[in-house]
């Protein structure tokens, strides 16, 4: 009480029929890496990034920070962004990036 004025949406993703291969074939993994990325939303790309990559790949903390930044060098990003403002072919090359080097 009182009850809050929240609107909510539900909103169902499914890959185009021309999805990039890697993403269709590891489906599990990009869609761990989108999530680990948009649940630090409120923090800057790097931390985000560094986040995701540390879910994805394990390791330790300095080692997903130097990934994150090679990521985000890669592809071209500006690394005080916050996440929702990375287009999407950005985001399927930072992870990318992290796939390769992780």
């Amino acid at each position: 009480w009182p009850r809050p004025d929240v609107d909510s949406a539900l909103m169902t993703i499914a890959p185009l029929p021309e999805a990039p291969r890697e993403v269709v074939a590891e489906a599990e993994d990009f869609g761990a890496f989108i999530r680990a990325l948009f649940s630090q939303r409120r923090k800057v790309l790097r931390t985000s990034v560094a986040h995701a990559a540390r879910a994805l790949a394990g390791g330790f903390p300095d080692e997903a920070k130097a990934l994150a930044e090679r990521a985000i060098a890669a592809a071209g990003v500006d690394p005080s962004a916050r996440v929702e403002s990375v287009p999407p072919e950005a985001i399927l090359a930072l992870w990318r990036e992290v796939r390769r080097s992780g």
